[in-house]
């Protein structure tokens, strides 16, 4: 999960100070971890000022560290309503829609983020990322590559690509896309076992079993599940 906070709340003139206090306490408590207090504080300075966007993009960000979805989604629709080409706040909405298993909002909302930023390396993983769950996996590519780009040491991406790859049978990309994934996180199980997977439809039996005899050091009941497709090869 990527979430960016924002801090460039504009004091327009005296009457909003309290507001401007409010919302400082509430940078203060979010920089400390303090999310409840952090949304009391968002609330409060909304409640004197509804019409900055930064205090309520703020208010989603708090939201969504607590699982607070669907607030969460308020909270940057709000922040979106204030300043349409906020793409940070398109970005954390489609998050928020993913984690909502409302796919088609959290795509519409990625693609929206990107087209106000196309540089946005948030959006890229994000985007790539939840492709990958819908199973539209010739379209994750090229995001994830990009994302890759940004995020060259991010082990998930990676393990990620090596999905897609597999799922569209480019079985030796993907090989060298989870070697590079478990290069950087060795003891993943989920990984393992798809590398396992591919080199079983490689028919290379030999790698398979290393594989085998990596993931029954880290979880039997899934080397076992990669044990019995070795055996009908």
């Amino acid at each position: 999960m990527i979430l960016l906070l924002h801090t460039a709340y504009s004091q327009n003139n005296q009457s909003n100070l309290t507001a401007y206090d409010y919302y400082l306490e509430g940078i203060q408590h979010t920089n400390s971890g303090n999310w409840f207090k952090a949304i009391r504080s968002y609330e409060s300075s909304i409640r004197l000022d509804s019409s900055n966007y930064d205090v309520w993009y703020n208010l989603g960000i708090a939201r969504c560290q607590l699982g607070m979805w669907t607030k969460s989604t308020l909270a940057f629709l709000k922040a979106i309503q204030i300043k349409p080409d906020f793409y940070e706040a398109y970005n954390n909405l489609g998050l928020a829609y993913y984690k909502l298993k409302n796919f088609s909002d959290a795509k519409k909302h990625y693609e929206l983020s990107l087209k106000y930023n196309p540089e946005q390396a948030e959006a890229y993983r994000n985007f790539g990322i939840l492709l990958l769950e819908i199973e539209k996996y010739i379209e994750s590519i090229p995001l994830l590559v990009t994302a890759i780009s940004k995020y060259p040491n991010d082990p998930e991406l990676y393990s990620g690509l090596g999905w897609a790859l597999y799922n569209i049978e480019q079985y030796n990309n993907a090989i060298v896309a989870f070697q590079k994934s478990i290069d950087k996180r060795p003891n993943h199980v989920n990984t393992l076992y798809n590398f396992g997977l591919t080199y079983i439809e490689l028919n290379q039996k030999e790698h398979a079993l290393e594989i085998y005899q990596r993931l029954k050091k880290l979880d039997k009941i899934t080397a076992k599940s990669l044990y019995y497709l070795i055996q009908k090869m």
